[in-house]
């Protein structure tokens, strides 16, 4: 029997607070202390490491000092919360409504008799028929005009109808978007072959593939994946690996460091290429997943200006995304997304950034992004052959790989044991073995990233060694252990 007391450990939890295990009998029975003095009895480690414990002297349903956009297009903020159905919401014009309830804040559905001030004019979405349309006049909440991309003008419309997009094209037929060509956030260019209604549209990629039964919204925000796309990188993070490891053999992609460990949820955090020769991690900030600062990416600049480990960061960011400053940081600004419309621009761009950061390195030498890397690159390989691939850092620039493989990457499970990948046939198909030899097969990757992968000789619940004997039972077996509370 293995388990890892926590005793001491101390974490914010999802009510805000600060707690602190002051007791640890086993995985179903630690006490926690919350910096209030509140104390909290048998709970589990599980809840601990996910901060689901429970403060009954926190307010966990009090949004109080939120903001949101409403849908009248002001934005609103609560100055009192007196419970589910009493709070005060002020807008930015100094407008303040009473007795609101909370569930209408979260929806935007709290107006404004003032917010004609606030125009509309100019915003585009797509709407829910598939069809992207622009506000051209706004005369006020309940009356503003909207022009579709086929020249569609509907008058006397809703903010709130714009905003859900559910104004919908009255000249907008079942084969009006045939033959329409679009470029996929995948990279790949689609073109509508077949269109039998909003729900169901067949497209045809630019390598031959056909895929049936998508939506046309999909289609035009670029939803829709080529599936012979074999890996679960987004393709300026997997276009910047595959080059950086032809200069930097020893580049890791994916890279979840000992030094990078959250304080918070006890798992490591990720650098996107990592090349230990230099020192130095390379990390792709798209905007769908860095617009908006998070607890994790702030804990990871901290962690990352006080390791010892990591002497620089190139991070290369798309328009609208956070930035963080540092000695050790160095960002490279993109003025493009990852968006259909915008992606041959985005990767014209990236090919310029890689360069640069060649010269960085001081490596007198070019690299060209074009249709060929992008093949060589992205696509799956026969599945026979798939498994005789040896995945390693050595492989060169013209052989098959796996880009998104976790060979070797260890990580502690919920159970409280090391597991360490040993085989990686792709993202639902690996074996990891445990320090005490079991070894489990055809997991998924996910499972192991999150510590979900189980040892039956674990057993929940039972008497916890000390630290004192964890370490001589890892000792006994030639194992270097470094424990982190």
């Amino acid at each position: 029997m293995f388990t890892t007391s926590i005793l001491g450990e101390k974490a914010i939890m999802n009510c805000g607070m600060e707690a602190e295990v002051i007791e640890d009998n086993g995985y179903n029975d630690i006490t926690v202390c919350f910096s209030d003095g509140y104390i909290s009895h048998h709970r589990s480690r599980q809840q601990f490491n996910k901060g689901s414990i429970n403060n009954p002297n926190v307010n966990r349903a009090s949004i109080l000092g939120h903001k949101k956009m409403m849908n009248c297009g002001m934005e609103a903020e609560v100055v009192e919360d007196n419970g589910y159905k009493d709070i005060t919401v002020r807008f930015t014009d100094g407008y303040t409504t009473y007795h609101r309830e909370r569930l209408a804040f979260n929806r935007g559905k709290i107006s404004n008799p003032n917010c004609r001030i606030i125009s509309f004019v100019g915003r585009s979405k797509i709407m829910n028929c598939g069809m992207e349309a622009e506000v051209i006049e706004d005369f006020g909440y309940k009356n503003i005009t909207v022009r579709f991309i086929d020249g569609t003008i509907l008058k006397n419309k809703r903010r709130d109808a714009f905003l859900s997009g559910s104004i919908n094209n009255p000249n907008y037929d079942g084969d009006s978007i045939k033959g329409t060509i679009a470029m996929m956030n995948c990279g790949m260019e689609a073109e509508v072959i077949e269109d039998y209604g909003d729900e169901n549209i067949t497209v045809k990629f630019s390598d031959g593939t056909i895929k049936e039964h998508c939506s046309r919204h999909n289609f035009f925000k670029g939803k829709i994946r080529n599936p012979n796309l074999a890996n679960n990188h987004s393709l300026p993070q997997a276009l910047i690996y595959f080059f950086i490891h032809k200069y930097f053999p020893d580049a890791v992609s994916n890279y979840r460091p000992d030094w990078l460990r959250n304080r918070r949820t006890l798992t490591n955090l990720e650098i996107d290429v990592w090349i230990p020769s230099k020192k130095i991690g390379i990390e792709y900030d798209g905007r769908r997943n860095h617009s908006e600062e998070t607890q994790n990416s702030l804990e990871k600049v901290e962690l990352i200006s006080s390791a010892s480990e990591i002497e620089k960061v190139i991070t290369i960011l798309e328009r609208g995304t956070i930035v963080h400053t540092s000695p050790k940081h160095i960002n490279y600004q993109l003025d493009y997304v990852s968006e259909y419309n915008e992606y041959q621009l985005l990767l014209k761009q990236l090919e310029d950034t890689v360069n640069a950061i060649l010269k960085y390195f001081d490596i007198d030498d070019s690299i060209v992004i074009n249709d060929i890397v992008i093949k060589e690159l992205y696509y799956k390989i026969d599945p026979v052959e798939y498994r005789k691939i040896k995945v390693d850092n050595s492989c060169g620039i013209g052989k098959k790989r796996v880009l998104c493989s976790i060979l070797g990457q260890k990580a502690i499970m919920n159970c409280g044991m090391e597991a360490e990948v040993i085989e990686d046939y792709g993202y639902n198909n690996i074996t990891v073995r445990f320090i005490d030899g079991f070894v489990s097969h055809k997991r998924y990757r996910h499972e192991f990233k999150t510590g979900r992968i189980n040892n039956p000789n674990v057993k929940k619940g039972g008497v916890d060694r000390t630290k004192e004997d964890n370490e001589k039972w890892y000792a006994s077996r030639g194992y270097q252990r470094q424990w982190s509370i």
